[in-house]
């Protein structure tokens, strides 16, 4: 903001450098924006996959009588909500 405030009180606006200085700021924020979420993605697809790994090892070491008191559907729903 300080940038735009000098900017907006300098004699001759025109000037190449003010236009390169904030087309400079703004490809940083853009870049920036997409490395955060870039980096957001890359957890979010990280944890999802370790609960799906813990919950399907769960479920394989479960004791038979697991399967008998809950019906496939429900499992399945429970691993495709999650």
């Amino acid at each position: 903001q300080q940038w735009v405030g000098v900017w907006a009180t300098a004699e001759n606006q025109s000037e190449a450098r003010y236009v390169i200085v904030f087309s400079v700021l703004t490809a940083v924020t853009m870049l920036m924006a997409s490395v955060r979420s870039m980096a957001f993605y890359a957890s979010s697809l990280r944890a999802s996959s370790q609960i799906h790994a813990g919950a399907l090892s769960s479920v394989l070491g479960a004791k038979l009588g697991f399967f008998s008191a809950n019906p496939a559907g429900r499992i399945l729903n429970r691993f495709s909500g999650d």
